[in-house]
């Protein structure tokens, strides 16, 4: 059996397992939003571990599972305010839900670690911090922009005197406000020199960049060894000029994106970046400016590979459920030769 985590609203997810249903491979998908009716048997012996793990009606022992894909999503934590109900001083509940939350997360971490050989990625992975990547990502002989991180003006206007134009963006993950029928979401965005000249003497912590030149935007996926590559012409768009994350204009004309290719030596490298990180599979984004070099932006160990699949021809969906496929036809032989 595959077993699946990820949300019910991924389509990159809904689109795999249906080809593992159309070639009659089973699995089990557990979605972020009602993963809190899954619960965990753990038993240890000199024998090994012995896993059983039950969602709803459905029980799923070690033994079972050919291979796991945590596409997003994981096994469940502690409920907030746990003990909400209760009749206890705050103090205690505060410390009791600390507690148990950790007690939880031991055993989930224990779950992932036993099922490490056979999962793509896991939810210990899902968040890298991207200073730290970028500073690997370096040392593999990436190209990065220059970045300064500060709460003081006059280091952003010395940045700015050096480089030229600068943008900024958030330093990890991106902001989202919601309200009925709108939301507003973080972008990155190009600090002119009248804006520069605005801000305040002390801000928060922020994040800037010197801002490239680009051609066109590299968005590469990655799963196991297979590199899949479009090229991103958003230097022509109003609206993804900045910010390679808008597919489209403000008119609404859609970005030129056609299949590419890597040079070997920057997938080199992104294996290389990858394997550090315990990833093996993942969004990488690259700037390639008006000279041909390339610049690495970030890597996403759950972004989304679907435009990648179809503006590429790639089937991407079906080369990640044959190997899915692959796997479970692997696992079926091994227990045909235990018996």
């Amino acid at each position: 059996m595959v077993l699946v985590f990820s949300e019910e609203t991924d389509s990159s997810t809904s689109n795999v397992l249906e080809w593992l249903i159309r070639w009659d491979i089973p699995f089990h998908r557990i979605n972020v939003e009602s993963n809190q009716q899954v619960s965990i048997s753990l038993s240890v012996s000199n024998y090994g571990p012995d896993l059983l793990l039950r969602d709803g009606n459905k029980e799923i022992k070690l033994r079972d599972i050919s291979s796991v894909w945590f596409r997003r999503g994981s096994l469940p934590a502690l409920p907030k305010n746990y003990f909400a109900t209760i009749d206890m001083p705050e103090s205690f509940k505060a410390t009791l839900q600390s507690h148990l939350f950790n007690e939880v997360e031991a055993v989930n971490r224990y779950v992932y670690y036993l099922l490490r050989k056979i999962s793509i990625n896991a939810p210990t992975t899902y968040v890298v911090n991207k200073l730290i990547v970028l500073d690997i990502a370096r040392r593999y002989g990436l190209r990065t922009p220059a970045t300064v991180i500060t709460k003081d003006n006059k280091d952003v206007r010395e940045f700015a005197r050096h480089w030229g134009s600068v943008i900024t963006k958030s330093i990890q993950d991106i902001a989202t406000l919601r309200k009925e029928h709108y939301h507003i979401a973080q972008r990155t965005s190009l600090i002119e020199s009248d804006r520069l000249r605005e801000l305040p003497t002390q801000f928060h912590y922020s994040l800037f960049q010197q801002a490239i030149v680009k051609r066109f935007e590299v968005r590469t996926f990655v799963f196991k060894e297979e590199f899949y590559s479009i090229a991103n012409f958003s230097q022509s768009n109003d609206l993804s000029l900045v910010d390679g994350r808008n597919l489209e204009s403000s008119s609404g004309k859609p970005n030129r994106l056609t299949r590419y290719q890597l040079p070997s030596k920057i997938e080199k490298a992104i294996a290389q970046l990858m394997a550090e990180l315990n990833l093996n599979s993942g969004s990488i984004d690259f700037i390639v400016d008006q000279t041909g070099e390339y610049y690495f932006l970030e890597i996403n160990p759950v972004g989304q590979f679907g435009f990648v699949s179809s503006a590429g021809g790639y089937q991407i969906e079906k080369r990640i459920a044959k190997y899915f496929k692959d796997q479970y036809e692997l696992w079926k032989e091994c227990l045909v030769q235990r018996s």
